[in-house]
């Protein structure tokens, strides 16, 4: 089995989709393969440094697509963009290939197999077969130890890989009285890491991690996380971390609603965050009890 992924990432789009991608990919059986433009703040590197074959496109035509498909001899395409739409899928199938795509927006599709990989998703909106694989995450989450927490000293914050709207910053500045020391993540994708370096060199509470690889080990580390109402949000869950969510953009409407219904804390301005002692309990109580089980698929199966 031949699997193509097609994604995009860049300080404009951010990471998170390619980053998905790569978890469901190490998760199938067969030769892997990523299709990818080579836009201005890419993780491109990270499709060879996770052993999968990185196929660069000079352009967004069917044309171009098509060529990568008859050339590395495709069974199934992944679409994992919110820039392709139905009518680009379809031309795609009949190419001969099976066709799945990501949706967390319910958008009209033509794959034959849908995957919504957000916490609450409503199957019953798609047309075609869906499935969700809440939550889509690396194994190094659910592994992570788990330590008992009294009080906030340490304090994790992360935005995904752009944050275009430098909520990194407009958060440390919420924090800027507090006496709590700060692991502040970013990527090099984030365009305003020379910003938020400077005002660190300021603090000397705050320490940045520049794209760091290991957060389950700073989740275990830190005792209150501020992320974004995104896949990170499903990585502090499952780490056991007491967090508040934020959401940013349209497309976390659905992961803030579930979390939200759950009781859990999430924000729709970072300049509201205030922790109490009390909401700090209630959050610790949330997140031990709260299970969640490894999401596995059987792609053929699914499609068959």
């Amino acid at each position: 089995m031949n699997v193509l992924f097609r994604c995009d990432s860049s300080e404009n789009i951010g990471l998170g989709h390619l980053m998905r991608d790569l978890v469901l990919a190490k998760k199938l059986k067969g030769r892997i393969f990523f299709a990818s433009r080579e836009l201005k703040g890419n993780a491109n590197h990270k499709i060879k440094e996770s052993g999968f074959v990185y196929v660069p496109l000079k352009d967004e035509s069917f044309e171009t697509f098509k060529k990568v498909i008859l050339d590395c001899h495709i069974d199934i395409v992944i679409f994992d963009h919110y820039g392709i739409d139905a009518s680009f899928e379809k031309r795609v199938k009949k190419t001969g290939v099976k066709t799945v795509s990501f949706d967390d927006t319910y958008k009209k599709h033509g794959s034959d197999l849908v995957i919504n990989p957000n916490f609450g998703a409503n199957l019953k909106r798609y047309p075609q077969k869906a499935i969700s694989l809440a939550p889509l995450i690396r194994d190094e989450f659910f592994d992570v130890k788990k330590r008992k927490r009294v009080g906030i000293k340490k304090v994790f914050i992360s935005f995904g890989g752009s944050d275009p709207k430098n909520l990194a910053l407009k958060t440390l500045k919420v924090f800027q009285n507090k006496k709590y020391d700060i692991s502040l993540v970013i990527t090099s994708s984030n365009k305003n890491r020379t910003l938020l370096k400077r005002y660190a060199r300021k603090h000397k509470n705050i320490k940045i991690y520049m794209d760091y690889p290991k957060i389950a080990k700073l989740f275990y580390e830190n005792d209150f996380a501020v992320v974004s109402a995104s896949t990170i949000s499903s990585e502090a869950l499952v780490s056991g971390i007491p967090f508040v969510a934020v959401m940013s953009v349209d497309n976390q409407k659905e992961v803030f609603g579930f979390l939200k219904r759950k009781r859990f804390y999430v924000l729709k301005d970072v300049n509201r965050i205030e922790i109490t002692e009390k909401r700090y309990k209630e959050l610790l109580k949330r997140v031990e009890i709260f299970r969640i089980k490894r999401g596995e698929i059987d792609l053929f199966k699914e499609l068959s």
